[in-house]
């Protein structure tokens, strides 16, 4: 009846622009091939389709389906062992709070290699500067320069970094530089000792029967921490923000410059920034819990 008031037939008018290339079949041939290669190269899926559409209308088709291509995010791998231990690790600890979590002592190795970005370099420049001096991220021919550090903190101190020598990696090593000199004295200046838990990740120094004995003798209780975890240790957040720092601030460009700036930038991380990630315990260990032993966003 309005059809009729308003143009005075019953009959529906014809539709105005161009047809839909893609029906409701096509649309959902897309997104299975879509799903069950998300690798695939859009000519590789243009090749599949049985209606045949030109790259420029599927790739229109493939962001109406809600899909962009995106670089991929890197994680660790993991098994279905790794996912269960950390579903396990999560499940253990899901009650416990952000004071329970002040009380682990976080410790990790990083390294830190001259010339190398831990993220993309972005610069502003016009169309024919590409090649200019200023515009260019450069590299090196040196070969791999880097320098191993050691670093702690907990929910009350942060530990001075210690430089681990070049050739000095084994698990002896390990325990006379870290262990003796840094770990035991960082362990010592909290007032309730006893109470704290020590997270290393599986690095063999750290699984090696010299280490083990080593904090057996001083009673210092260890975190069972899970395989392939590095999501779930903040101190590899903490790695990150100095790093980005690092490469923002300095440009160092051999060894002692490198040392020096990771000494001054891991100085000036605050408190405040290690009581956030302190706190995002509780939300690693649901965010595992959720994704059945998974991968996390940190």
């Amino acid at each position: 009846m309005k059809r009729f008031q308003l143009r005075g037939t019953v009959v529906s008018p014809k539709p105005t622009g161009a047809r839909c290339k893609l029906g409701v079949r096509d649309k959902r041939q897309l997104k299975h091939l879509i799903l069950r290669d998300r690798r695939a190269p859009i000519a590789a899926i243009q090749a599949q389709m049985t209606t045949k559409v030109c790259i420029r209308t599927l790739r229109r088709y493939i962001r109406a389906l809600g899909f962009n291509n995106r670089v991929a995010v890197k994680k660790p791998f993991l098994s279905k062992a790794h996912k269960a231990q950390r579903l396990a690790f999560a499940q253990a600890h899901a009650h416990w709070s952000e004071e329970d979590w002040k009380n682990v002592i976080w410790t990790d190795e990083s390294s830190f290699e001259v010339g190398k970005h831990s993220r993309l370099v972005r610069v502003w420049r016009q169309v024919y500067e590409r090649y200019a001096w200023d515009c260019l991220c450069p590299s090196f021919k040196s070969g791999r320069v880097s320098i191993m550090i050691w670093g702690a903190f907990s929910g009350y101190h942060k530990s001075p970094i210690v430089i681990i020598p070049t050739g000095r990696r084994t698990a002896a090593d390990f325990v006379n530089i870290v262990y003796e000199v840094a770990l035991f004295s960082f362990y010592s200046l909290h007032d309730r000792s006893n109470d704290m838990s020590l997270m290393e990740d599986g690095a063999p120094v750290h699984r090696s029967s010299l280490s083990n004995r080593w904090r057996e003798a001083q009673s210092m209780a260890k975190l069972n921490w899970p395989p392939n975890s590095p999501d779930l240790n903040p101190i590899e957040n903490l790695w990150k923000i100095v790093k980005d720092q690092v490469q923002n601030k300095h440009r160092p460009r051999d060894r002692d410059q490198m040392a020096s700036a990771v000494q001054r930038e891991w100085n000036g991380v605050s408190r405040d920034v290690l009581d956030t990630l302190i706190s995002t315990m509780p939300y690693r260990m649901k965010a595992v819990i959720d994704a059945q032993g998974g991968s996390s966003r940190w």
